[in-house]
């Protein structure tokens, strides 16, 4: 399996996304649904704090951090450093508004 692809989450819950299939005397054949992660795991190195997952405890923005903060520079290198760590080749990171970033990311 390539980087970028694996089980993703519900968007709504954050719990696995399941997708129930079965053949025709009832039996499930599958369940978990696989295909690109890349804004999820954009997304949950953002949101996560540094030490919240236990696989991996350096890792982790806390974007909800820089809600009382102005220094934008600061959570821009932050965000670039976590993000390349994790694998990611970042094309374009800016903040686009009020309390919005833009980033386009690949592995």
């Amino acid at each position: 399996m390539q980087k970028g692809t694996g089980i993703l989450l519900d968007e709504q819950t954050g719990d696995i996304e399941i997708a129930v299939k079965r053949v025709l005397n009832g039996k499930i054949t599958g369940g978990m649904v696989i295909g690109d992660t890349t804004a999820q795991n954009q997304y949950v190195l953002l949101q996560a704090h540094t030490g919240e997952l236990k696989h991996a405890p350096a890792t982790g923005i806390g974007i909800n951090g820089m809600l009382l903060d102005s220094d934008s520079l600061y959570w821009q290198t932050r965000i670039r450093q976590a993000m390349e760590k994790e694998g990611f080749r970042i094309k374009t990171l800016r903040f686009t508004g009020r309390n919005e970033i833009s980033i386009d990311a690949n592995y």
